[in-house]
C-alpha cells in the first residue's frame, strides 16, 4: 500500500513537472537551471532595487537553499517559476521575495512533497492569470507558513494554532486543516473556536468548517460553565463574524442537557468583559419548560445568550412566560419577548401581566418586571411611556387604576400599590371603568368626522366577526389609515382604558368600556 502510494506521488510530481516545462518552453529563460548559478544570478538582481534588504533575508534563504532543505526536484521547480514571473514583470520586492521567503518557510514547516507539489501547481495557475493575485497569494502563503496566519488585513487576523495544514489542488487551491484551534483578532478582541478542522480556499477567503467548540471565556463565564458544540459552518475571512446552525449549546447552571440553537460570534474593537455581547446563542425551541427554575416560579419560553446574559426569549407567537405560584395555584403570570436572567435577579423591560383570584384579575399590557430572589419580591413599575401608561383593570371591582408601582413579596399575603421608592410623585387614581364623561368623548373625535371609538366597533361587530382581540394591521387596513397612524390612536385609546395594546406581541383587545362609552354618549346607558 505503501509503495503504491510512493508511485502515485512519483506520478504526480511528474506529471507536474512536465506540464510545468511545457508551459516554460513559452517563456524565454532568464535564470540558469544550475541551482548555484541561480542564486547568484537572483541575489544580484534583489541587490540592485535595495542591498541592505538583500543581505538581510539572503542570509536565510541561503542556508537552505544550499542546505539541502530543498530537493533537486523543488529548486528546479522554483527556479522554473522565477522565470515565469519575470516574464510576467513582476517586481524583486516584494514579489520575489515574497515568493523565495514563502517558499523556505514551507519546506521548514515540515510540509510533504505532495503538499509542496500542490502549492506550486496553484501558484502558476494563479500567475497564469493573475499577477496581482499572484501577489495576494504569496503573502498569504508566507504569513501561513512563518506565523500560522490564514487571512490579515488592516483590521483584523484569523490565525491557526499550529502547522498541520496541507495544500491541494482539483479544481481550484485549498489549504485543509487537521484539529486546530482558529481565531479571530482585533486588536484586544479575539474568538476562537477550539479543536475544529477545515478548508481554507484562499482565492475566495472562504473557510468550510467542522466541529469545535465555542465558549463564553471572552464575557467573564467560565469554560467549564458555558460552551457551544458546532457541527458545520462557514466563514468568510474578510468578516470578523460567523453564523453556526444547529449547534448544543450547554450551560451548567441552567439546564440538565444540551440546547440545540443557533450560534453567532463577532469581535469588536477594544471590547472588555463587563460590555461583551458576544457570542450569541439562540434556541431553535421557544417552548422549553423549567420547572421551578426559583422556588415556586416556573419558566416557559425560548432562551438566549448575549456575552455574559442569559435571556428568556419568545416572539409575537411564542411569548416568553414567568409563572408564579401561591399556595400551589397560579397567582402571578407575565409574558415578554425578553427576561434577562442573573444570578441575583430576572428583570424585563416590558412585560404583560396578570393577577388570578379565583374567577377574577388584574391586568396590564406592558410594565417594567424585577424580581429579586433575595427578597423574593416582584415589582411592577408604570413608567410613563408607551403603553406603561395604560392602566391596570380590576376585574372584580370594575376600576381602571393608575398608580406608579406594585410590590409584592411571594410570602406576603397581601399586594401594595404606591408610589416608587424615593419618588416624589404622590398621586394615584382609581376609576370606575363604567365612569363617562362627554369631555373626554369629545376629545378623541378631534377634528375627525367619525369618533374612533364608532370606528373601532364597526371593525369589531362587522370585520372582526365579533372577535375583541386583533393585531393594528388589521384595523388599519379597515380604517385605511397606514400602520403608523393606527399605532398612536391604538395607544391613546389604551391609556384612556378602552381597550388594551401590547405593542411586543402586537395584540389589541377591546373593553367593555369601548362599548359602554358609546352607549352613554348615545343616552341608551346611566
Amino acid at each position: 500500500m505503501k509503495k503504491s502510494k510512493l508511485i502515485f506521488v512519483f506520478i504526480l510530481n511528474c506529471l507536474f513537472l512536465n506540464s510545468l516545462v511545457y508551459s516554460q518552453t513559452l517563456v524565454k529563460k532568464v535564470y540558469p537551471d544550475d541551482p548555484t548559478e541561480f542564486l547568484k544570478k537572483i541575489k544580484d538582481q534583489m541587490e540592485e532595487q535595495d542591498k541592505k534588504a538583500t543581505h538581510e533575508f539572503m542570509e536565510q534563504f541561503e542556508l537552505a537553499w544550499n542546505g539541502q532543505k530543498f530537493s533537486s526536484g523543488q529548486q528546479g521547480i522554483i527556479i522554473s517559476t522565477c522565470n515565469l514571473m519575470f516574464a510576467k514583470r513582476l517586481k524583486m520586492f516584494p514579489d520575489f521575495k515574497n515568493y523565495l521567503s514563502s517558499a523556505m518557510n514551507f519546506v521548514n514547516s515540515g510540509q510533504s512533497d505532495k503538499s509542496f507539489t500542490a502549492w506550486q501547481t496553484s501558484i502558476d495557475r494563479i500567475l497564469s492569470k493573475s499577477a496581482v493575485k499572484f501577489s495576494d497569494y504569496i503573502e498569504m502563503s508566507d504569513n501561513l507558513f512563518s506565523t500560522n496566519t490564514i487571512f490579515k488585513n488592516s483590521t483584523l487576523e484569523w490565525k491557526a494554532s499550529g502547522s498541520n495544514y496541507t495544500f491541494e489542488f482539483d479544481s481550484l487551491p485549498k489549504v485543509v486543516f487537521g484539529e486546530t484551534d482558529l481565531r479571530c483578532i482585533i486588536k484586544d478582541d479575539s474568538s476562537v473556536i477550539y479543536k475544529t478542522s477545515g478548508t481554507y480556499y484562499p482565492t475566495s477567503n472562504r473557510w468550510i468548517g467542522k466541529g469545535g467548540t465555542v465558549n463564553w471565556q471572552r464575557a467573564g463565564v467560565p469554560a467549564e460553565q458555558s460552551y457551544a458544540e458546532i457541527k458545520k459552518y462557514a466563514i468568510n475571512f474578510k468578516s470578523s463574524q460567523y453564523r453556526a446552525d444547529s449547534v448544543l449549546y450547554h450551560n451548567s447552571v441552567y439546564f440538565q442537557k444540551p440546547l440545540v440553537g443557533v450560534l453567532q460570534d463577532k469581535v469588536f474593537v477594544n471590547m472588555t468583559e463587563e460590555r461583551a455581547v458576544y457570542p450569541q446563542f439562540d434556541s431553535y425551541n421557544k417552548r422549553l419548560v423549567i420547572t421551578n427554575i426559583f422556588p415556586d416560579v416556573n419558566y416557559d419560553g425560548g432562551f438566549s445568550v448575549k456575552g455574559s446574559k442569559i435571556i428568556g426569549a419568545g416572539d409575537r407567537d411564542n411569548p416568553a412566560y414567568l409563572e408564579f405560584y401561591r399556595n400551589k395555584k397560579l397567582f402571578l403570570k407575565s409574558a415578554s419577548l425578553q427576561y434577562i436572567m442573573k444570578p441575583e435577579r430576572f428583570t424585563s423591560d416590558k412585560a404583560e401581566v396578570t393577577f388570578y383570584f379565583e374567577g377574577d384579575s388584574i391586568f396590564h399590557p406592558g410594565l417594567q418586571l424585577k424580581f429579586s430572589f433575595k427578597d423574593k419580591e416582584v415589582v411592577l413599575i408604570r413608567d410613563q411611556q408607551g403603553t406603561a401608561r395604560t392602566p391596570y383593570f380590576d376585574s372584580f371591582h370594575k376600576l381602571d387604576m393608575y398608580f406608579e408601582a406594585l410590590y409584592w413579596r411571594m410570602d406576603d399575603p397581601k399586594i401594595e400599590l404606591k408610589n416608587i421608592k424615593g419618588s416624589a410623585e404622590s398621586n394615584a387614581l382609581f376609576e370606575s371603568s363604567s365612569f363617562f364623561r362627554d369631555a373626554r368623548f369629545e376629545r378623541l373625535q378631534g377634528m375627525d368626522n367619525v369618533n374612533p371609538l364608532y370606528r373601532i366597533r364597526e371593525f369589531v361587530m362587522k370585520q372582526n366577526a365579533g372577535g375583541k382581540e386583533f393585531d393594528h394591521n388589521s384595523l388599519s387596513r379597515f380604517m385605511q389609515l397606514s400602520p403608523d397612524q393606527v399605532k398612536p390612536l391604538l395607544m391613546i385609546l389604551a391609556n384612556g382604558g378602552f381597550l388594551t395594546y401590547n405593542v411586543d406581541l402586537d395584540r389589541v383587545v377591546v373593553k367593555d368600556r369601548l362599548f359602554d362609552y358609546i352607549r352613554n354618549s348615545e343616552k341608551k346607558r346611566d
